[in-house]
């Protein structure tokens, strides 16, 4: 057929009012609209130069031009435009490169992701991810999820579980600034259900520590009868409470042998060979050593130098090895391990305690003294004193215990003195007049004449002295007993409380002494307030002994 006899295609038409170009097309259900323009491959690195992104399916022009406005203004703030949605596996390692964190954490990252996330979520899409996935994902973790070869197939721990879920959702949240999902599903808390705090304390295994006779028995068995090189470094631990990596890192030039003072500024870095790093919390600290730690740092020094003078300088580290270089701390570790099996067949009763332990140890000993939990807190390098206070609760009871006798030592009362004060304040509490004698009863009702009801603590001057009153001396105020003068004073006519005649009474208080006996338990719950005296002796005073008013004793 001769060319000019070919059927004429229609033409397509191509418009855009922007950048970019908007074209029509035919499909099955009818014309649509599409949109074409030239993005970044990378907006981080521009010399990878651009490439085209295409955009179709719209319904009408007006919809296609919304869309490629859309497109424009998210090129020009130099968002990242995805031809491709990628797997968890592949934004993983895209994310992780870009964290600007201590190359310890980076390689815990590193390792949760290897273990924990990549083996089940690696494959699905980002976009694909959801909440029930991901709470199906760390109940699966918690019957099964330990990858170490120990305890293969075993439940993990619930703070393990947890680490997988912070480090999920710091991913996620990364997508979402990338646009490649619009809402992080790890963040959705009731659907996914990490573990609690409550369930994290809960297996949080137990702190075990040495008592100051453990450590003073192992510390005397590894200088006296093991020699060991390593002594300084464990009494440094122990006398100090810094941390492994702390100590490794220490220089001469940190040890003012004048002052008796340590300065902690860096640590060692376990990822890279004979590098060390800032500490943990990132800033510098200062604690005092005592006198003989320092003569046994002084003495190391002096041993260290004999070996090479430049071992003893001041940038040469303090526990470096013969060569100079810092040990490494997981070999530190091991020698730590195989000096507590030799000790367990010499020190009898010695607990198993890890070189951490040895830190523990130093802060637990300082708070039972009753040490201040801010100069803990400063020792061992917290942030915070509630890092110091959650890690060592166990010996919150003992504080309280010990601050509350150096309390009561220092006001210097005693239960006779206590009561020499309820005896002296109950005189000046003013009295309800009456017109005649009437028992005061809990629970009375007041009348013309009648008997005074109750009075709440603190309506005398025994709120003022701000000391509590004991059960018996409480029952003895409520049975006090009030009277009119012939003059109309007010006076206070405590007796005994009997209904009989006031002659009576006034015969019993002359002869009370000769007749009046008392029962043991009301000995023995009086000389609690008056040690030595007997319930008879304390018949004079305006107060009364329930327990002589339940035998009738009058």
């Amino acid at each position: 057929m001769p060319t000019s006899q070919l059927p004429e295609k229609p033409a397509r038409r191509s418009r855009s009012r922007h950048a970019g170009s908007l074209t029509s097309y035919s499909t099955q259900s009818g014309q649509r609209w599409k949109f074409q323009i030239y993005v970044p491959k990378d907006p981080e690195r521009p010399e990878l130069g651009d490439t085209r992104l295409t955009r179709g399916g719209f319904k009408s022009l007006d919809e296609a031009q919304r869309a490629l406005d859309e497109a424009l203004k998210k090129k020009r703030s130099h968002a990242r435009f995805q031809t491709k949605t990628p797997t968890i596996a592949e934004y993983a390692d895209h994310w992780i490169t870009g964290l600007r964190l201590q190359n310890s954490t980076i390689e815990g990252y590193k390792k949760i992701l290897r273990n924990h996330v990549t083996p089940h979520l690696g494959a699905l899409r980002i976009d694909k991810l959801t909440a029930t996935r991901i709470a199906a994902h760390y109940r699966e973790l918690e019957t099964s999820g330990r990858k170490d070869k120990p305890g293969f197939g075993k439940p993990l721990s619930a703070n393990t579980v947890s680490k997988v879920h912070v480090l999920l959702a710091a991913m996620l949240d990364a997508a979402v600034d990338d646009g490649l999902i619009l809402l992080n599903p790890a963040k959705k808390t009731r659907t996914v259900n990490p573990p609690r705090a409550s369930q994290i304390r809960a297996q949080k295994p137990e702190i075990i520590t040495w008592t100051g006779k453990q450590l003073s028995a192992f510390l005397t068995w590894n200088l006296d009868e093991l020699d060991d090189d390593l002594f300084p470094l464990w009494r440094t631990l122990a006398y100090t409470g810094m941390r492994r990596s702390e100590a490794l890192a220490l220089r001469w030039s940190d040890i003012n042998f004048t002052t008796g003072r340590i300065s902690l500024r860096r640590a060692v870095d376990v990822t890279l060979p004979n590098t060390t790093k800032v500490t943990k919390t990132g800033s510098a600290r200062v604690i005092d050593i005592d006198a003989e730690t320092l003569r046994v740092l002084k003495t190391h020094k002096t041993n260290r130098g004999a070996i090479s003078l430049d071992l003893a300088r001041a940038d040469a580290y303090v526990f470096g090895d013969d060569n100079g270089a810092i040990h490494v701390p997981d070999a530190i570790t091991s020698r730590w391990t195989r000096r507590l099996d030799w000790a367990f067949s010499k020190i009898e009763g010695l607990p198993r305690v890890t070189l951490k332990g040895l830190r523990h140890t130093h802060a637990t000993l300082l708070l039972e003294l009753g040490e201040h939990p801010k100069v803990v807190q400063e020792r061992l390098g917290h942030s915070t004193i509630t890092t110091t206070m959650n890690i060592y609760s166990h010996v919150t009871p003992t504080m309280q215990k010990s601050a509350i006798d150096r309390f009561a030592a220092h006001l210097g009362e005693t239960s006779a003195g206590a009561w020499h004060i309820f005896r002296h304040m109950s005189r000046r509490a003013t009295p309800t007049p009456t017109t005649k004698p009437q028992v005061r009863r809990p629970g009375a009702v007041v009348r013309e004449g009648g008997v005074e009801p109750p009075r709440p603590f603190g309506h005398t001057d025994l709120n003022r002295a701000r000391l509590p009153i004991p059960p018996l001396a409480r029952a003895a105020l409520d049975c006090q007993t009030y009277r009119r003068s012939p003059n109309g004073r007010n006076e206070d006519a405590s007796v005994w409380a009997s209904p009989r005649p006031p002659a009576q009474r006034r015969r019993s208080r002359r002869s009370r002494g000769s007749r009046s006996v008392s029962t043991p338990a009301d000995d023995a719950a009086l000389d609690v307030l008056a040690p030595g005296r007997q319930a008879h002796q304390l018949r004079p005073q305006p107060l009364a002994a329930p327990g002589a008013l339940r035998h009738g004793l009058t």
